[in-house]
């Protein structure tokens, strides 16, 4: 065996990265992709994808840690990177991480000239994710986010609006939410 072990990758996969044969349905908006659930076969390491969601755009990953000194099971902070709240080993990430808060950007339905989108936190912005008021704990980094405040006019946050999801106004956006937790690490 080639790995021996169990490994998926979850990424949101758009047109023209890399299988050609793919396509994102035309429904979607253009800039948003398939999120998708790679397995990596066991034999050559090769991954084995499977379309999960049509239509997204963005997908932002937290977790709930515990920070006690002597680990009590309960998350008390959270983080959108292990590095910020503990030591990343295997042995922390087993007996600290409680929480998984997976958010995933996506449009229902399709393009609707009739509709206008209003983001709710400012013009072109919405939140994949959740503030730190909303979180027991708080954040225990200078983020005052677990996720990001993604912008459709720059996905990327790189200044380059290459990238932008084009009439995205015109798409009725939600952010759903997953709270995963993680009891095989116990």
């Amino acid at each position: 065996l080639r790995m021996p072990f169990n490994r998926a990758n979850y990424y949101i996969w758009r047109e023209g990265t890399t299988i050609a044969d793919d396509k994102v349905p035309d429904r979607c908006a253009f800039g948003t992709g398939i999120l998708r659930k790679a397995v990596i076969a066991h034999a050559d390491g090769d991954r084995i994808a499977l379309p999960l969601l049509d239509c997204v755009a963005d997908m932002q990953v937290g977790f709930g840690v515990d920070t006690d000194p002597t680990p009590d099971g309960v998350p008390n902070c959270y983080v959108n990177n292990l590095a910020d709240a503990i030591t990343v080993n295997a042995e922390n990430i087993r007996n600290r991480v409680r929480e998984v808060r997976v958010y995933i950007l996506v449009h229902e339905g399709q393009y609707d000239r009739d509709f206008t989108f209003n983001p709710p936190i400012r013009p072109s912005f919405i939140r994949v994710g959740e503030p730190s008021a909303n979180l027991p704990g708080g954040i225990c980094t200078v983020a005052n986010v677990l996720g990001r405040d993604f912008n459709f006019n720059d996905p990327n946050g790189d200044g380059n609006n290459v990238d932008a999801i084009q009439n995205w106004q015109n798409y009725r956006w939600k952010v759903y939410t997953l709270v995963v937790k993680p009891n095989n690490l116990r």
